[in-house]
């Protein structure tokens, strides 16, 4: 849930259950790849691959008073932060309306006469979901990387205008098709398309692309927040919070995830009328996991350096509100 490793580990696990995943999802391998080159990786790609194996929830709400232990089991306390420094504003106040993430385009029915789903939007980059019959496809947007210097294979036309067509490939996987679309405001749109389209099929997407902000959609809605945190990415699978100082940096990071079976080895704590289990492990920070019901379980994860008691971790967890169309994701 924290690093690429474990997005790569999760589409292991799932292509069994759907055969077109690893292709599906190609671009945002590749974008998460291009982002460890740019810049830290973000918590929130990796969460966000996992809606593939999505099962939508009715509303859930925790609520409740927090304890931090059951009764016969003592409170342990938790191993002190390895952190140089800790996160600023810390101390837990009743979260401000929140900010939706925004993408300045978003994609008509297309291609095949399908709709797209939104698999993924934060800040600069918007993924999305196509099903037609029995494939999965993803096509991927980002703004703002730039036209590269290098010659492209061809040349196509979108919305009356000509446009370079690249093939780029990752890791040694299969090469995909990419454009790049000079915005009215000056700014580059990288278009990528999944491995199995085509140049006709990247030219298809360009041309639903609408100039229209799309604006994201919640599936989570907390009721406190450290000071002064803000939303730093949603979608159907999670919600991501990020410090004021770093948004890109140490998260907070809430999803669904399906029941774990057997002992997590933490600690079991009482959340309102619910037992969950708070887990820590040295140097990547505590996650509060909570049953919901026999298949499904709320996972929060904290970052190391964010100093909250555990009561104040538990408190966090019981105003988490579960909206409809959450989906499940991947471990």
């Amino acid at each position: 849930m924290r690093t690429t490793d474990d997005l790569r580990r999760t589409f292991a696990e799932h292509e069994h259950l759907a055969p077109d995943l690893a292709e599906a999802m190609g671009p945002l391998r590749v974008a998460v790849e291009q982002r460890r080159r740019q810049q830290r990786s973000r918590l929130t790609v990796s969460a966000a691959a996992a809606v593939i194996a999505a099962v939508a929830i009715p509303t859930i709400v925790l609520g409740g008073d927090s304890d931090v232990s059951r009764p016969d089991q003592p409170a342990a306390s938790r191993p002190p932060s390895t952190a140089s420094r800790p996160v600023p504003g810390t101390a837990l106040v009743q979260a401000p309306p929140l900010d939706l993430p925004t993408f300045p385009l978003q994609a008509d029915p297309a291609p095949a006469g399908t709709s797209p789903e939104v698999l993924w939007l934060g800040g600069d980059q918007l993924v999305l979901l196509y099903r037609h019959e029995d494939a999965v496809l993803s096509y991927s947007v980002e703004i703002g990387s730039g036209i590269p210097t290098v010659r492209p294979v061809s040349t196509g036309t979108c919305q009356g205008r000509s446009i370079g067509v690249f093939e780029s490939s990752s890791g040694g996987g299969p090469a995909v098709f990419m454009a790049f679309w000079t915005l009215a405001d000056g700014r580059t749109a990288e278009l990528r398309a999944p491995a199995s389209a085509s140049e006709a099929d990247l030219l298809a997407f360009c041309e639903s692309l609408g100039t229209d902000p799309l604006s994201a959609t919640v599936s989570y809605d907390v009721e406190l927040v450290p000071a002064g945190w803000t939303m730093v990415s949603t979608s159907a699978v999670q919600l991501a919070l990020g410090s004021p100082d770093d948004p890109s940096g140490p998260q907070i990071v809430v999803g669904l995830r399906a029941r774990t079976p057997g002992e997590l080895g933490g600690r079991t704590v009482s959340i309102g009328d619910r037992f969950g289990t708070i887990i820590t492990v040295s140097g990547v920070g505590p996650e509060v996991v909570l049953p919901l019901d026999a298949d499904r379980e709320l996972r929060v994860t904290f970052p190391d350096n964010l100093e909250l008691s555990d009561g104040e971790l538990l408190q966090f967890v019981a105003g988490i509100t579960v909206l409809p169309g959450a989906l499940v994701g991947g471990t």
